[in-house]
């Protein structure tokens, strides 16, 4: 591919580059010095590449692959490197002996020299082939050669590093993959689980059984579900470096969730919860989370987490965040919608779970919100200043584009200008079981981003399937213990819609087109 020389490259568009990128240029110079960057020379040099290690393109990497993350850190920075200026791109690729002319063999170079163990030997190599190096990469617009003296300094080499440590300290993904993925914005919390025949009246006791402790909360329940459902989950959320935020890690990559995005807060607590599980399956909740890490707007405004979030396929939100969190989520995503973007925003879904009312800044943003979910409790919360049967309407008015109103394994779906979806063909006795709204929004989502349009008649029939699975499943006998590990599998979605008749109770208008976005 031809290239103009005079781009600059990505690293140009980023206005304002991240905190750590001194520290991350500091430390690729030092690199560089010692034979350059691959995992034996990393793990044999006495440098400190702990700050290369943590950033979350590498750690996203690291995931995609299945790696450690120094091992995937080579390939990231290549992948990375290749958003350079060509100029910019030759330099750090002879530098730090990235290899990227390897596959190309420029005539003329010998590319054992040219990533030789010696700085100065691949310095020599730079300045000697410093055209040849720039047409292998398409340059047409070239520089003059500079002599061996001059690469080094500030003309050439600084500014290389400097472009490609803003990158590192900026991009999310390494590799463009982060259109296929679906960040999720909630808690992942430890859920302490207590079992019970019934709750006790006021002023009884009663025993219990105590069924011990497990990942949860409903954004990494959102996550594994979504992951469950072979698509790229990444969740954000807040967790300590504690016990339990180390178990929620371990958890989260046997479950292949995408964990380069979740905060670990130093000397802080990881957030609880108590769930209360009776016989008839109405469980209950408690979150503790006074004194204990939480997301905040300001960690939204990293530049690796708004590049996540603005080139998701999906955002999935919960209610579980501070009111700054949601409206900084919205105020991001509105952002991509007003740009040039267009139809590559993300879907939002959103889940006003635990339910309040929004604030007026929230209410000025309900546009950006593709799917609204919740009970009807939980609907009629948002809008204590209504009746029941007219929030769903107000919501829409409001700019919301579908809302999603499930209640026990039935769903009743709100457009605007079109009539009202009725899915009620998994019906269940049980009202109210942990998990029951994740499994409906994930599997929501999924058709939205596998699909690449609005969801249909048949998309709400499926993400009503993938309730009535989890709720069935659960209220056996042998209740599911762990919530994310009752999330269903595509197969027993499928299984679920086949094996129910199809008499849904659809309304008059359920075929009707969809509106666009």
């Amino acid at each position: 591919m031809v290239r103009d020389n005079n781009d600059p490259g990505l690293a140009s568009t980023i206005a304002v580059p991240d905190h750590a990128a001194d520290a991350v240029c500091g430390t690729l110079m030092r690199v560089r010095k010692h034979e350059g960057l691959n995992v034996g020379r990393i793990e044999s040099s006495e440098i400190d590449t702990r700050i290369l290690l943590q950033l979350t393109a590498v750690r996203r990497c690291a995931h995609l692959e299945r790696v450690e993350p120094k091992d995937a850190l080579p390939g990231a920075i290549r992948r990375i490197a290749d958003k350079l200026s060509v100029t910019d791109r030759v330099v750090v690729d002879a530098e730090l002996c990235l290899g990227l002319l390897r596959e190309i063999g420029p005539p003329g170079v010998d590319l054992d020299q040219h990533y030789g163990a010696a700085l100065a030997q691949r310095r020599s190599s730079l300045a000697r082939h410093w055209r040849t190096l720039h047409e292998a990469f398409g340059a047409v617009d070239i520089p003059p050669a500079p002599t061996a003296r001059a690469v080094r300094g500030g003309r050439y080499e600084v500014p290389a590093f400097v472009a490609l440590a803003k990158l590192l300290t900026t991009l999310s993904d390494p590799g463009g993959s982060e259109r296929d993925a679906v960040v999720v914005i909630g808690d992942a919390v430890i859920d302490h689980i207590l079992e019970v025949d019934h709750f006790p009246r006021p002023g009884m006791s009663m025993w219990g059984k105590d069924s011990g402790s497990r990942p949860g909360g409903k954004g990494l329940n959102r996550a594994v579900a979504l992951a469950r459902l072979n698509l790229d989950a990444r969740l954000l959320a807040a967790i300590g470096d504690d016990d339990e935020g180390l178990e929620i890690l371990h958890y989260l990559d046997s479950e292949h969730v995408d964990t380069s995005l979740i905060k670990v807060a130093a000397l802080e607590r990881t957030p609880v919860t108590t769930v209360v599980t009776p016989a008839d399956g109405d469980y209950s909740s408690i979150a503790i989370k006074k004194g204990r890490t939480r997301l905040t707007s300001s960690d939204l405004e990293l530049a690796p987490i708004r590049h996540a979030i603005t080139s998701a396929a999906a955002v999935v939100l919960t209610f579980e965040q501070s009111d700054s969190v949601i409206e900084k989520v919205l105020e991001i995503v509105g952002a991509v919608n007003d740009s040039s973007a267009g139809s590559e925003s993300p879907w939002v879904v959103v889940n006003v779970s635990p339910p309040r009312p929004p604030t007026q800044y929230m209410r000025d943003h309900l546009a950006v919100i593709d799917y609204l979910v919740g009970s009807s409790d939980d609907l009629a919360r948002l809008r204590p200043d209504l009746p029941d049967g007219a929030v769903a309407e107000a919501l829409l008015n409001d700019g919301v584009g579908t809302v999603c109103e499930i209640d026990r394994s039935q769903c009743t779906v709100h457009r605007r200008g079109l009539g009202a979806i009725e899915v009620d063909r998994f019906g269940t006795a049980v009202s109210n079981v942990a998990g029951a709204a994740s499994a409906f929004s994930s599997a929501l989502t999924s058709r939205l981003v596998k699909n690449a349009r609005p969801a249909e008649t048949a998309d709400f029939v499926w993400a009503t399937a993938a309730m009535a699975t989890l709720i069935h499943r659960d209220a056996g006998e042998h209740p599911v213990e762990s919530v994310p590990d009752g999330m269903p599998s595509e197969a027993s979605i499928d299984e679920m819609v086949e094996s129910t008749p199809v008499g849904d109770g659809r309304g008059p208008d359920a075929d009707a087109a969809t509106p666009p976005r």
